[in-house]
């Protein structure tokens, strides 16, 4: 951060010593022509002070200077702030001068950057050399050399030991701290091969002098630098930019607290078409909104024409051996069951899919996972959903069970990885699948009590199609998209728990204030003139601390299977008390026999007989110490005859009848 920060100051210093005559044109040679063809990453700044200026200023920027990492450069950065502050005048009168930042590798798995910046006829000064040792005096040592047909100057900081290149080129002054590095900068401008390219230039002229800055990734390269920081790195980014030639991004933000980043990727030619394929233009709403918890954490929508196009199409991404495996999953079902997937499963869907998670409830830390699959017809969907559970029931020995919750069916399919064989990896987070329809939506989830909350929402009207503030963010982005995903970082927060590790968590929990800034974020991706558009936004709004804790405190929510007593046909005892109740009951697996709590001792805290999913026979709860607290009946999930309750010193208190 250092050696930037001397650029910028440097750069400065010799804007207003030459003065403005020499500085306020540009060269029309553009500074990509010297980026090197083996660079990996460059940065580009329209205006750098006035981004500068933005950027340390914002209410964002003051929050995240408190954050430790950032304490450390706060302090060097405050003193050039004063440095740009006090320049602000004559800069303002010089004009907008761009920087290019390019990225080189300088030996094996080294990389450094080389500095090109729009100077004008500053660049074409006679003896660049003279100013520069009146500039920086006696604490340099100032040297020059000749490379080619250019000026190299080599500076040596007496004090530090520190080398620095420079050399003023076609209305650019170019800089770096390697000499080969600007030597190769230099002969870039010979070939210019980046800055002929174009597929790089198609992305470049979306997102050049846009935003505050802009950032291109030249993927070939690039990903020799994420291979050198770890195994995984390198796996991961290969499976994210395969078949991305380049991309560009810029970044802006408002005085309200909205950031916002915009890319744009050009593909290979050979891996266009697949791309193409998957990126399917839809309505950036969301159908269904009007199920969808307000209590999101994170949720990802995709829209498609055919259900059954487009999954052989996200397959055939994936390569070629797992698309063939995935038609070899469907042929291997149809051919069992009798089925034919295109009509009794693709054929429905309709528009959209939509994976969410939403802040865990009574599932204690566990997160709450559930896929919707937009229904054109929801009778339908019925229809053809049970005649493949009645094939499945005919064909297999896998069971299927039903419940019925406030007139929603609940059906669940005891057939580990049938989900991935179906849709492939696009829900193998859902292992033993439980299924709804609600308004015109399948509803697929890992656990019954997701889905009921779900239906509890739904009827009490708290989805997201009524929340104003989803509604009013989200109206920000373009009409159509392919895909889009949303976050709400406070509550995906508390969400994380159960997917990192303990340090990774620790680590977290130490910069929460710093996640928990932003209340909402937004991804939308699309295809735009054969390349592949990202949009993402998110809301700076630290004061959602306040908000989390009151979010968590009104949602009420009860389980699946639980029951609220009626007033008992005999006087009670005692006054009613927690003790004196029957407890939250939450069943997870229908396969079950019966169903067990602990306390944290390993204590039994109760215990319920079961069938087919639902409370079914003899139940007992204990106390921490081992004392029996309840002991009743269940008939069909409903507490049935003589229910009695004990003190933890073994008294009976209290007995109700049903």
């Amino acid at each position: 951060m250092k050696r930037v920060l001397l650029i910028l100051s440097l750069v400065i210093v010799l804007l207003i010593v030459t003065g403005i005559y020499f500085v306020r044109t540009s060269s029309g040679f553009r500074s990509i022509y010297f980026v090197p063809e083996n660079s990996g990453l460059i940065i580009e700044s329209k205006d750098p002070f006035a981004a500068w200026d933005k950027i340390i200023h914002s209410k964002a920027w003051e929050h995240y200077s408190k954050n430790e990492f950032f304490k450390e450069i706060d302090a060097e950065i405050s003193s050039y702030d004063s440095l740009v502050n006090s320049s602000k005048i004559l800069l303002k009168l010089i004009g907008k001068k761009s920087v290019m930042m390019a990225q080189i590798p300088t030996g094996k798995n080294e990389y450094d950057f080389v500095y090109i910046i729009d100077i004008g006829k500053l660049a074409g000064i006679k003896k660049p050399e003279k100013t520069i040792r009146t500039i920086l005096g006696k604490n340099y040592e100032l040297t020059t050399r000749e490379y080619k047909n250019w000026k190299i100057i080599e500076l040596l900081d007496k004090e530090s030991s520190d080398f620095y290149f420079l050399s003023f080129a076609k209305g650019k002054l170019l800089f770096s701290f390697d000499p080969k590095m600007l030597e190769a900068s230099l002969s870039a401008s010979e070939s210019m091969i980046i800055g002929r390219d174009i597929k790089f230039l198609d992305v470049k002229s979306e997102v050049s002098h846009k935003g505050l800055f802009s950032i291109y990734i030249l993927h070939n390269n690039f990903s020799k630098f994420v291979a050198s920081l770890s195994a995984e790195a390198k796996e991961n980014y290969e499976m994210y930019a395969k078949g991305i030639a380049y991309s560009g991004l810029y970044f802006d933000m408002d005085a309200d607290g909205l950031l916002r980043f915009e890319s744009y990727s050009s593909f290979s030619e050979e891996i266009t078409p697949n791309y193409l394929s998957v990126l399917q233009d839809g309505a950036s709403n969301i159908e269904s909104a009007n199920i969808i918890p307000q209590r999101i954490a994170s949720l990802a929508k995709i829209n498609f024409d055919k259900g059954f196009d487009y999954f052989q199409n996200s397959m055939k991404m994936m390569g070629e051996e797992n698309y063939l495996e995935y038609m070899s999953n469907l042929a291997q079902i149809q051919k069992r069951l009798k089925i034919d997937l295109e009509k009794n499963l693709f054929s429905w869907m309709d528009k959209e899919i939509v994976m969410l998670q939403t802040q865990p409830s009574n599932l204690g830390r566990s997160n709450e996972f559930a896929v919707i699959l937009h229904a054109k017809d929801s009778a339908n969907a019925v229809e053809n959903l049970d005649f493949m559970w009645k094939q499945i029931k005919k064909s297999t020995p896998i069971k299927i069970k039903t419940v019925d919750y406030k007139g929603f069916r609940i059906d669940y399919i005891a057939f580990p990885g049938i989900l991935k064989m179906l849709f492939g990896k696009a829900i193998r987070k859902i292992e033993k699948p439980y299924f709804s329809i609600i308004n015109n939506n399948v509803v697929i989830s890992n656990h019954p009590q997701t889905i009921k909350n779900i239906v509890d929402d739904y009827t009490n009207n708290e989805t997201l199609a009524n929340t104003e503030n989803f509604e009013k963010f989200n109206a920000q982005f373009t009409r159509n998209t392919a895909a889009l995903f949303y976050f709400e970082p406070p509550v995906l927060y508390h969400n994380l728990r159960d997917f990192v590790t303990t340090d990774t968590w620790l680590s977290l929990q130490k910069n929460k204030k710093y996640i928990t800034c932003f209340s909402q974020a937004e991804l939308q991706v699309k295809e735009s003139d054969g390349m592949l558009n990202m949009v993402f936004l998110a809301r700076y709004k630290p004061e959602l601390e306040e908000w989390i804790k009151q979010f968590y405190n009104t949602s009420e929510i009860t389980s699946l299977f639980s029951y609220v007593a009626p007033v008992p046909a005999i006087e009670a005892k005692a006054e009613l008390e927690e003790k004196d109740t029957i407890p939250q009951i939450i069943i997870s697996d229908f396969d079950a026999k019966k169903h067990e709590e602990h306390y944290e001792n390993g204590q039994l805290k109760y215990q319920v007989e079961l069938n087919d999913g639902i409370k079914h026979g003899n139940f007992k709860a204990f106390y921490e110490n081992g004392e029996l607290k309840i002991r009743g009946s269940f008939s069909d999930d409903e507490p049935t005859g003589k229910w009695k309750y004990y003190d933890e010193q073994g008294n009976l208190i209290k007995t109700d009848k049903y």
